[in-house]
């Protein structure tokens, strides 16, 4: 998730606006690409796909929309417990990082 200028605005704020909208997104398939930067990643640990699978650019969007009609994924929030949502600079982009959780049929 980036911002024009997180140095300035809240990054909890920021990932919970993004959080919000991608899940708004999901639920009522929505194209999701608008979400994700062209060259993103996707490490799924077993939710959507029920193993560890890595997804890259536009097969990000594609297979979280093909999986979720399946899996129900709701209820995205930043994760209690974890590192907060905190401005950094990967590869010479300054974004908000964050970790986060949801809800799907099986459990959070």
């Amino acid at each position: 998730m980036t911002s024009s200028n997180p140095n300035h605005t809240d990054p909890r704020a920021i990932a919970e606006s993004w959080l919000r909208q991608f899940g708004t997104s999901l639920t009522r398939g929505i194209d999701l690409s608008i979400h994700f930067a062209p060259e993103c990643y996707w490490r799924d640990l077993l939710s959507f796909t029920g193993e560890l699978r890595t997804f890259s650019g536009t097969q990000v969007a594609e297979e979280l929309a093909r999986r979720q009609p399946e899996v129900k994924a709701a209820n995205f929030r930043p994760a209690e417990g974890r590192t907060g949502p905190r401005v950094v600079e990967r590869n010479g982009v300054t974004s908000v990082e964050a970790i986060f959780e949801f809800d799907i049929l099986a459990g959070s």
